[in-house]
């Protein structure tokens, strides 16, 4: 069985940049390690028994080359994402600046965006959360790049524009199910494969039929792709091989109906089970939740699973993960949707899986931060992940489909899974900056949630969530209902400390929210009460990033002389720990301090604080911190020393691909 901890781009891109993040649950704080050297290459995996396309391919080639927008449509299954993906194999040399793909049959535009955005390397805290946003960052990231853009599942204009890129002499192909109503694209109407590319798909997917029976097959069944792969699949599953054979499996039915059928009982209950899954795609590994419950056959995979593979019902996708075909069946349930009783445990079984799974993630990139939920590690062995880069891939190939299982365990009344998956999409949904979704994640788990101390933190988690979405007045009210369930759970004597962590959390989310409504006396009490919570839980990380959140309201309220000994406290405290990311960022505050607060002398003195620190960052590879101080210190300065210093920040972004910062900059310079 291939390796669980490896993870799948579904985009085949590569991340070659390493992401640490130093999270609580209120303050974030990311540091991108090692440029990035080649432009992205996108692109849904080629199928080597693809076949034919040629004539549409050299249109669609000749209309990107004139500069002309692309737009082709289709039924569903006549091969169109087959051809995105053709397409951008055959122009993969012919654009520089690299290839997008996105799509929309999976996610919407807005989730879409987002998640281009962040593989466009991105700073994750300026992606906005409104499409108006989303359509402007990608123009700036795309301004200075001759790239193509292939968006399939496109329905709308306004999502084609969306994506559009801005560089000159980039590309723009869509692919969608209905023409696009829009006079700027060159319509393409996809139809079925031409006679002679059919015969040759089946040459290639069947060997073992004769030439002579392939032109019949075409006249009988057609040239449409998802048919032929059907009626492939029939043939292997059946072991066919003659005309009248295949003619007689398929009676009359259809191909789809027929191929499952073929199936045996418990491949078809495999079949439906896989369909029930979101995002119908999933790693190998899940397959050890039947371990004991079938005969297995080799490497652990068991036979019924080989026999949907041989009938071609499910794919297997790089590294370690297959994807389901979804044929237009009568028993193929849609996801989420309700399900036979016999679905209902194993559902349950790949969910607590999955949750396993995320939990390792979370633990990858988060480290040793404080959980609440159950761990589900005593119900399924998971491997783990090598580092940060990877559980963040696995999290951005699969959040979409963990947030339709958060709601799916909801209403199924799945409380624990409920919990425990929300509590680790919290790693994901702090890095990735993804407020909106979390907001919607949280608001559904907290409405399930059973238990107090599930609500109190589910609480927390939606009330910070949306402070950063600016909606203050819905954050209040969960923030004081958390609030109340904590205060009312702290004495019990099996969680009684589970529930004093939260209250402080709680607090501390008060008083972000109320420094963002410039209320700054209500702010220091609920940070001090917060502080002094984590001081008698002996959690001193805690309590030395609350400081921080203290020293920069105080900063705000003018009072600078407490702003630098609520500094020094914090960088005390993380020397002390070990923790030398706070620690930088936290003498660079004081230093910047010192700066505004000096005269010439202290500032020289401050400066050169400045310097050591940014060439200590630059040696850990963490770029970020050092070019973002650049830019706080450029804000001090004046004539060439500002210039410098816009300068370095402005390489350094340049360098990483961070093209929002480096645009800003860019304009903050007035280069042309």
């Amino acid at each position: 069985m291939p390796d669980e901890s490896s993870t799948r781009s579904e985009f085949h891109s590569e991340f070659n940049g390493d992401v640490h993040s130093v999270n609580q649950i209120g303050r974030v704080e990311h540091y991108h390690a090692a440029p990035v050297a080649d432009p992205l290459r996108e692109g849904p995996p080629l199928r080597p028994d693809w076949a034919g396309r040629a004539r549409e391919l050299a249109e669609f080639e000749r209309a990107l080359e004139s500069g002309r927008w692309l737009s082709v449509h289709g039924p569903r299954g006549i091969g169109k994402s087959a051809v995105a993906a053709m397409l951008l194999e055959r122009m993969r040399r012919a654009y520089p600046g690299g290839q997008l793909y996105i799509d929309l049959n999976k996610e919407d535009i807005s989730r879409a965006m987002h998640s281009l955005l962040s593989r466009l390397y991105a700073n994750q805290r300026q992606i906005p959360d409104t499409l108006e946003g989303l359509t402007a960052l990608f123009q700036t990231a795309t301004r200075n790049r001759r790239m193509l853009v292939v968006v399939d599942g496109v329905t709308r204009v306004r999502e084609a524009e969306a994506l559009r890129p801005a560089g000159e002499g980039s590309g723009f192909a869509v692919f969608g199910d209905v023409p696009l109503d829009d006079s700027a694209y060159e319509q393409h109407e996809l139809g079925p494969l031409d006679p002679a590319d059919a015969a040759e798909y089946l040459r290639r997917a069947c060997p073992n039929l004769s030439g002579a029976v392939l032109p019949r097959l075409v006249e009988e069944f057609g040239g449409v792709p998802a048919k032929l792969r059907a009626l492939a699949g029939l043939v292997h599953n059946k072991s066919l091989d003659s005309f009248g054979g295949i003619q007689s499996a398929v009676g009359g039915e259809s191909v789809f109906d027929s191929l499952y059928t073929s199936l045996s009982e418990p491949a078809r209950w495999l079949y439906r089970f896989f369909g029930a899954l979101p995002g119908g795609e999933f790693e190998t590994a899940l397959t050890g939740i039947f371990v004991g419950s079938r005969d297995w056959t080799r490497d652990g995979v068991p036979a019924e699973f080989a026999e949907l593979e041989a009938a071609q019902l499910i794919s297997r996708l790089p590294g370690g993960w297959y994807r389901i075909e979804r044929y237009p069946l009568r028993n193929l349930p849609v996801p989420g949707e309700a399900v036979s009783s016999d679905l209902i445990i194993p559902l349950r079984r790949q969910l607590g899986w999955h949750v396993r799974r995320a939990q390792r993630a979370d633990e990858a990139i988060m480290g040793d931060r404080q959980r609440h939920a159950p761990d589900f590690g005593a119900a399924f062995e998971v491997r783990g992940f090598p580092g940060r880069p990877e559980a963040m891939e696995w999290f951005r190939t699969l959040h979409t489909a963990l947030a339709d299982s958060v709601r799916i365990a909801a209403v199924r009344g799945w409380h624990e899974e409920t919990w425990a998956l929300a509590e680790a999409l919290w790693a994901y949904y702090t890095n990735a900056a993804q407020h909106r979704e979390a907001v919607t994640c949280y608001r559904g788990a907290l409405n399930a949630a059973e238990s107090p101390l599930a609500r109190a933190q589910l609480s927390a988690l939606l009330g910070l969530c949306l402070i950063e979405s600016s909606e203050f007045a819905e954050a209040e009210l969960r923030l004081d209902e958390g609030l109340r369930v904590a205060l009312a759970g702290q004495d019990s004597p099996e969680q009684g400390e589970r529930f004093r962590a939260l209250v402080g959390t709680l607090e501390e989310q008060f008083a972000r929210l109320r420094h963002r409504e410039e209320r700054f006396k209500e702010a220091v009490g609920h940070i001090r009460r917060s502080i002094a919570s984590a001081e008698s839980l002996g959690r001193a990380k805690a309590v030395a990033i609350r400081l921080r959140v203290l020293a920069e309201i105080r900063l705000d309220e003018g009072d600078l002389a407490a702003a630098e000994e609520t500094w020094q406290r914090a960088a005390a405290i993380f020397e002390a720990e070990g923790d030398g990311l706070h620690l930088a960022g936290t003498r660079l505050d004081l230093a910047l301090l010192r700066f505004d607060s000096g005269d010439a002398a202290a500032k020289a003195a401050a400066t050169s604080e400045v310097n050591r620190i940014v060439g200590e960052l630059r040696e850990q590879s963490l770029w970020q911190l050092g070019a973002e101080t650049h830019e706080r210190l450029a804000d001090r300065l004046e004539g060439e020393e500002r210039r410098m210093r816009l300068t370095m920040a402005y390489e350094l972004y340049r360098a990483h691909e961070a093209f929002f910062d480096a645009d800003r900059v860019k304009a903050a310079l007035e280069i042309g």
